[in-house]
């Protein structure tokens, strides 16, 4: 995960260096995202029922996460270029005195993409902006399957890989009131999203699939909320 990161900070640099060429604003919001995830949901149970001599009881099942998102907004075409992170993950275990059981799969997603603005405070003398941000985005998906197990002090523990690559775009209310040299930000908003194939990071050429043969994709669909800071340059 750690390279994703340093692509994440590679990403933020770039648009640090566009604010200089470019008269706008830079921008960072803490995130809350809810997603629907209904494919993973529905693979989760097939992964637990494959556990016939023991019942595996679900502690996660993909709920929504913090995620965090940096930009920079251009001034003279009204646009933002945003780079986001996201993660949730789903959580099955089982423990007696035997020992445990223990079946994850952690996701995460690197969102790149571009959001027009229209202003909506019209005539009004609003202190503050009021903004619809209209946005298109592609999200780079990394997906870890992993099962451990400690019985009678025997340890096995396996892990695969699945990457996906994800579009999707959105609507959200952005607000901004300035406070000294900044403003602070507040958004809200929808993303729909049309999950790709999770294909086997060993092997593109394979994908994921359920029980019935069909594909199993992400569903990063859902609320996506915010708040933050920007700073114009």
């Amino acid at each position: 995960m750690m390279k994703h990161y340093k692509l994440l900070a590679l990403i933020l640099l770039s648009v640090s260096s566009m604010g200089y060429a470019q008269k706008g604003k830079l921008f960072g919001e803490i995130n809350y995202n809810t997603f629907s995830h209904n494919d993973l949901k529905s693979f989760q149970e097939e992964l637990i029922s494959d556990f016939t001599e023991i019942q595996l009881v679900k502690n996660d099942n993909f709920p929504g996460n913090i995620g965090f998102t940096v930009g920079y907004t251009i001034n003279d075409i009204n646009t933002s270029i945003f780079a986001s992170y996201t993660s949730t993950g789903g959580k099955a275990s089982y423990s007696d005195y035997s020992g445990i059981i223990r079946l994850t799969e952690a996701i995460y997603g690197i969102t790149l993409g571009g959001e027009y603005l229209i202003n909506l405070n019209g005539n009004n003398n609003t202190k503050g902006d009021f903004n619809l941000g209209l946005r298109g985005l592609v999200t780079f998906s990394n997906m870890e399957i992993e099962s451990y197990g400690d019985l009678s002090d025997q340890i096995e523990s396996d892990s695969i890989e699945f990457s996906s690559v994800d579009f999707g775009g959105g609507l959200r209310i952005i607000y901004e009131y300035p406070i000294s040299f900044f403003n602070l930000r507040l958004s809200l908003g929808f993303d729909v999203v049309i999950g790709g194939k999770y294909k086997f990071k060993e092997d593109s050429e394979y994908h994921l699939e359920d029980k019935n043969g069909d594909a199993v994709k992400n569903g990063w669909t859902g609320l996506r909320s915010g708040i933050g800071i920007s700073i114009p340059l």
